[in-house]
């Protein structure tokens, strides 16, 4: 169970990035918590402060995990000091398929909503799989913080964060 305390320390406010989170605390696998303070997830970070970038190197990160594809990175784009960026592109879905299929003149419904979804999850393990690969070689091989993050840091980013609790 959480404290409320556990909230407050999971949610890190900063003022260019509104979905900025500590995965410490977490119950992962076989029942062992994860660290706070080593692993975090977000939305894009092309928006960060002067301050931000403070909390982020008070907090020891040093590299992030940008899973957006190559679109959203260069309308976003970011380059921090002190934070080395990676590359772990996933190409964006579900908006592309359900505006092509609007196209058509196909009236949307709420399954062709989901069926979108789950059209993108299951490529996320089918196509993707080599990004989250990636993620971890990083995590076995360097032990200091790291963030990983897409747009709005809630479907690959969500994944990713899944996938190490598991």
């Amino acid at each position: 169970m959480h404290s409320p305390h556990d909230l407050f320390r999971r949610h890190i406010l900063l003022h260019g990035a509104s979905n900025f989170r500590d995965l410490g605390g977490y119950v992962g696998h076989e029942g062992r918590p994860l660290k706070w303070r080593k692993i975090f997830r977000s939305d894009h970070l092309a928006a960060l402060n002067p301050q931000d970038l403070a909390q982020l190197k008070t907090l020891g990160i040093a590299r992030s995990f940008d899973f957006r594809g190559v679109q959203e990175s260069q309308a976003q784009f970011y380059e921090w000091p002190n934070i080395q960026r990676y590359s772990l592109s996933i190409e964006p879905t579900v908006v592309q398929r359900l505006q092509a299929q609007y196209l058509t003149g196909k009236p949307l419904t709420a399954a062709d909503a989901l069926d979108a979804m789950q059209t993108t999850y299951r490529d996320f393990v089918k196509s993707d799989s080599h990004r989250f690969a990636e993620l971890f070689e990083h995590l076995l091989t360097h032990p200091d913080p790291l963030l990983f993050h897409c747009t709005a840091g809630k479907d690959r980013t969500g994944l990713a964060a899944a996938l190490v609790l598991s």
